[in-house]
């Protein structure tokens, strides 16, 4: 399956929304019944709530806040990253992130380097105690992931990737960023 590119017709200018006609219960005309239960911007995000509390509560039994670990994670996945690569991969804004970032070197997980190429930027690394860290976690985290995902075959788990990475392709081409 893949998604069609084309935004709705009703999304493509949202300068152009004007007064909605409302039917019967005050809902607009035309659009079906809302349903919570099948709503998939709730249940996306009620699911990765659940996820990130659990992993959450495993994390921090190693002294490790699921926060720190997704910036581990980002960072031993490219090494010398800048914090500008960072704050993209995330959605932390830039003053929180350099406050992490800063508790990361205090607790000797990662270290900044002027970069090769520009003196002026900051390149970021995990030390050796940070892949320690990173590997204790990673071996809580894979488990974790191991026991949500058991039961996906590999292809369920490729079409789930695939769809979710159409619907972040499909942001970022949002009309609505403008509203």
């Amino acid at each position: 399956m893949t998604l069609n590119n084309e935004p709705p017709a009703a999304l493509v200018n949202p300068d152009e929304i004007g007064p909605v006609p409302t039917g019967d219960g005050g809902l607009p005309e035309g659009l079906p019944p809302f349903d919570l239960d099948r709503h998939l911007p709730q249940l996306i995000n009620m699911t990765m709530a659940e996820v990130n509390g659990r992993l959450d509560a495993a994390l921090r039994a190693i002294d490790l806040p699921l926060a720190h670990w997704r910036l581990l994670a980002i960072v031993r996945s490219r090494p010398g990253c800048t914090l500008s690569d960072v704050a993209s991969l995330t959605v932390i804004d830039m003053s929180t992130l350099s406050r992490a970032i800063r508790r990361l070197e205090e607790d000797k997980l990662v270290r900044r380097r002027s970069s090769r190429a520009d003196g002026r930027r900051m390149s970021l690394h995990l030390t050796s105690h940070g892949e320690g860290v990173f590997a204790e976690a990673w071996s809580v985290v894979s488990r974790y992931y191991a026991f949500l995902f058991a039961g996906l075959t590999e292809e369920d788990e490729a079409a789930l990737r695939r769809i979710m990475h159409e619907l972040r392709d499909r942001l970022d081409r949002s009309p609505w960023d403008s509203l």
